[in-house]
């Protein structure tokens, strides 16, 4: 087996002999548990040594049970498929009540102003908004300033879904961070808008 001092002086010779394109020389000497199961070309492999100062011993990162992006995926991904299994009984997804939360505090938003807060598509804001209208928990008001704009509002129906909802997801927050002190979270949630920041 291919030890990763052999991939990097593979890669500096491939990098020496300008081979930037195409297949990447290494594609067949990954370890057979390597995390990455497509070929990589030449550049990528260069990207990841230069990244690191040491790509021995920044390997472990590429582990998913070490890789911080792989593990903060799979929480928010654990954490929406967990309200969602809560919310299955009222017929609401875990999207729609982010709506109905976002509404509540902030009534009258058009849908592109949901779109924007939400981070989600426009077509995909606006089907949730027209299957929510059918539903009867929320309705469309004209812009008084500007007929051409449409705002959105929650209906009594929608109010009151919300306020049941929201406590099963509260009850989820609780669950996920079950064992953290209040320091703790108040910490984790820091370091987390903090890694955010460096990405904006």
């Amino acid at each position: 087996m291919k030890t990763v001092s052999d991939l990097q002086h593979k890669v500096v010779k491939a990098k020496e002999k300008g081979k930037f394109g195409g297949q990447s020389p290494l594609a067949g000497d990954w370890p057979p548990n390597f995390p990455f199961s497509f070929a990589l070309t030449t550049p990528h492999i260069l990207c990841i040594l230069l990244a690191c100062k040491s790509f021995e011993e920044k390997i472990g990162f590429l582990d998913p049970s070490e890789n911080p992006s792989f593990l903060i995926n799979r929480l928010a991904h654990q954490i929406y498929n967990t309200i969602g299994q809560r919310f299955e009984a009222y017929s609401v997804t875990t999207s729609q009540w982010a709506i109905l939360k976002l509404l509540k505090r902030r009534e009258g938003l058009s849908q592109v102003e949901i779109q924007e807060e939400l981070g989600v598509e426009g077509a995909t804001v606006s089907g949730m908004v027209q299957r929510m209208i059918r539903l009867g928990l929320l309705e469309r008001r004209p812009d008084p300033d500007d007929k051409r704009v449409l705002r959105v509002f929650l209906t009594e129906r929608g109010r009151s879904l919300e306020q049941v909802l929201t406590p099963l997801a509260m009850e989820v927050s609780d669950l996920t961070f079950s064992g953290f002190s209040a320091d703790e979270q108040e910490f984790f949630i820091r370091l987390v808008k903090r890694a955010l920041r460096n990405l904006e």
